[in-house]
This record gives structure tokens, C-alpha cells and sequence, in this order.
């Protein structure tokens, strides 16, 4: 059975600070130059983990060395390292971690903070309908109403959002979102509700693609891949290279 490695690390501003000028000279190329062309310094944290971690795992795994380190596109415009195209990993960030899984099988990964946002409003407009009755949670309510004689009351019976799950249940799912998309490399070109997500048994419907959920702090982390692998997380509550 295929196992994949997922490194979940907290993004260490106060170090990143320190040691600013000294980690981007050690980043390769490509990610050197994106780093410096941001104009703030918390995205360009970010980046500098995420470039750190995926040569470090290159370096470990393929020899090769972080200055010759190239990324390409493939066929569907998802990064893969030059000459070795079965070499699968994929990189995600959210608040305050970088995420980085890989394995022998096409892999997609996601990290996403749980928050309340226009959840409902989005998944409307981006999930199928089955996917929204799921996040919404939808609980029933009775009200009173006045009925025709004076004093008299009736009960009537309807639906609405239940927002206690709403956040909760909307970065489940979105994260799956994802997670497919970036396994595929689609990206933002396929639409969020072309495709549906089974959230119960956590299947791509109509695909073998399946995923690997963890719940850490206030964040969701996904996995997508096919269904006969094992996942296995690292977490580290800082890094320091």
C-alpha cells in the first residue's frame, strides 16, 4: 500500500525575522526571486518555509542540490521538478502553516483556517445543491403563528441554517475542493460545483479519488489521492533550517 508524507509546520515569524537575508540566499532560484519581489514580509515567510521544506525533500530524495533544483509545468500547469515527473508532492499554506505532502501517487493537498466569513454565500454559489444542504446543516424550527380565531395559535414547521456548523462543515469541504483540483492541476479553471464531493464516505463521486482528513487547532488539512494509500502527518510546532 502507498504511503504518503504530510509536514505540517508553524511558521516561525520571529526566526524568519532574524535570519531573513541568510534563508532566502539558501532558497533556489525561482523561489528566491518570488520572495523577493513581494513587497510585505509575511507572505515572503511563508514562501521561504515552503521553499525550504520542498528542497529540503528534493535534496533528500532525488540528490539533487537546492541551486540546480528547476520546477516545471505539466500538461495540466501543475509544478513538478525537472526530469522526474513521478516524483509527486504538493504545497499549501494557511494562517500560520505550510503544508507539504508527497508520495508515489498523484496527490493533492490543502490546508484552510476555519472562520466565519460569507460561508453560506459562497458555498451557494460554488457548491452543488447536495454539498450546500451539508453545509448549511439545515435544522428544522417551529414557529408560532397567530391562527384565525382570536387567541388561537398554530405551529408551523420549517428550515434554516444552522450557523454552529456552517463554518465548520464549508472549510471540510472546501479544502476537499481544493485538494482535487490541485491534485489535477486544474485549478481555478474548473468550477468549484462541476464536480461533488460525497462528505460522509470522503469521495470524489464518479472518481477513485478519495481523502484524508485531519482536524488541527482551528484548521482543516485534506488529502486527496487514489484510495488505496495510507497518510501519514508530521507536525512540528516550529521549524528552524
Amino acid at each position: 500500500m502507498t504511503k504518503i508524507h504530510v509536514s505540517v509546520v508553524k511558521v516561525n515569524r520571529e526566526y524568519l525575522e532574524q535570519h531573513f537575508d541568510e534563508l532566502v540566499e539558501r532558497l533556489y532560484p525561482e523561489r528566491k526571486s518570488r520572495v523577493l519581489a513581494f513587497r510585505r514580509r509575511e507572505p515572503a515567510y511563508t514562501s521561504i518555509v515552503a521553499g525550504l521544506l520542498l528542497q529540503t525533500l528534493v535534496e533528500e530524495k532525488l540528490g539533487i542540490s537546492p541551486q540546480a533544483l528547476v520546477l516545471e509545468k505539466n500538461e495540466n500547469g501543475k509544478p513538478t521538478v525537472q526530469g522526474h515527473p513521478a516524483f509527486y508532492f504538493n504545497l499549501s499554506h494557511a494562517g500560520d502553516y505550510v503544508v507539504l505532502a508527497h508520495g508515489d501517487v498523484p496527490l493533492g493537498v490543502d490546508i484552510e483556517q476555519i472562520r466565519e466569513k460569507d460561508n453560506l454565500r459562497v458555498a451557494r454559489r460554488c457548491f452543488t445543491e447536495r454539498e450546500y444542504a451539508y453545509v448549511s446543516g439545515q435544522k428544522e424550527v417551529v414557529s408560532q403563528e397567530t391562527a384565525g380565531a382570536p387567541g388561537e395559535v398554530a405551529e408551523k414547521s420549517g428550515f434554516e441554517p444552522d450557523d454552529s456548523l456552517c463554518a465548520e462543515r464549508f472549510f471540510y469541504l472546501w479544502t476537499m475542493k481544493e485538494a482535487y483540483l490541485k491534485l489535477t492541476g486544474d485549478g481555478i479553471s474548473v468550477p468549484l460545483n462541476s464536480f461533488e464531493i460525497d462528505p460522509v464516505q470522503k469521495t470524489v463521486i464518479g472518481t477513485s479519488y478519495r481523502y484524508f482528513m485531519l482536524r488541527m487547532d482551528d484548521y482543516w488539512i485534506s488529502v486527496c489521492a487514489e484510495g488505496d494509500c495510507t497518510v501519514e502527518y508530521r507536525l512540528d510546532s516550529c521549524i528552524r533550517f
